[in-house]
């Protein structure tokens, strides 16, 4: 199918992005998990299931879920794994809220902070999951870095991100994310420019291969992706050395 005219917009610069994506989630806040639903037609809660499988957590271990945004990660980490110690953080104070009330009966410490500065000692944590929050970061391989930082020895991270579609894909995903998308922001969520964010991030976020030399980079080993549904979405895991 032919690609769609992809509307006018500029991505923040990167000293302005922190700012910007945090009041952008804070005016989505109370739509984000309807969206997803919409967005994925439920997909994201299976592909988040994956991704807290990946982290392969025991018993007792200590897992972060970054960019936690609602908590529904760090909810799952906690079915699959009951007694494991889970630390949520989000640098967006409405996201938090919601997140602290459906996490309100579950042994789950949530906090607001900055991905870049984590306030965590070195490896601090066992496995640590970032699920669609990679590209909201100023920078992605400076997060990486310290992601790398408060991982064990022997920690696995897990990433979940819009990705590159197959080429069997590409038009049909075009289409939906840059035509249907900031559409359905303005009609669900209020919020259309939200909504173009959306799409141009992931656009401009690194294809799945170049995450994988990125993570490589930073020290963490045997990175490795899936790609989901033909690489609308991507599973990045690595292990720390």
């Amino acid at each position: 199918m032919p690609s769609p005219e992809v509307q006018p917009y500029t991505l923040p610069e990167p000293a302005r992005k922190p700012h910007y994506v945090q009041a952008l989630f804070s005016r989505i806040a109370g739509h984000y998990d309807l969206m997803n639903d919409v967005m994925t037609f439920g997909l994201h809660r299976r592909w988040k299931a994956r991704a807290c499988r990946a982290l392969r957590l025991e018993a007792g271990q200590r897992a972060l879920d970054l960019c936690c945004g609602t908590g529904d990660l760090a909810l799952e980490i906690l079915r699959q794994t009951p007694t494991a110690r889970v630390v949520g953080v989000d640098f967006c104070e409405e996201m938090l809220a919601i997140a602290r009330r459906r996490l309100r009966d579950a042994p789950c410490e949530l906090m607001q902070g900055d991905a870049m500065r984590l306030p965590f000692e070195d490896d601090a944590f066992d496995g640590v999951v970032i699920a669609y929050g990679l590209r909201n970061v100023a920078d992605a391989e400076g997060c990486l870095r310290e992601i790398a930082r408060v991982l064990r020895p022997g920690g696995r991270l897990a990433i979940l991100e819009m990705s590159r579609p197959t080429p069997l894909l590409h038009g049909l995903s075009r289409g939906w994310r840059f035509a249907i998308l900031p559409i359905l922001g303005r009609l669900i969520a209020r919020d259309g420019e939200a909504y173009q964010y959306l799409p141009h991030s992931a656009q401009a976020f690194p294809p799945q291969h170049a995450l994988v030399e990125m993570m490589t980079r930073v020290g963490l080993q045997d990175a490795r992706f899936e790609n989901l549904m033909g690489g609308v979405c991507a599973l990045h895991v690595a292990v720390a050395p």
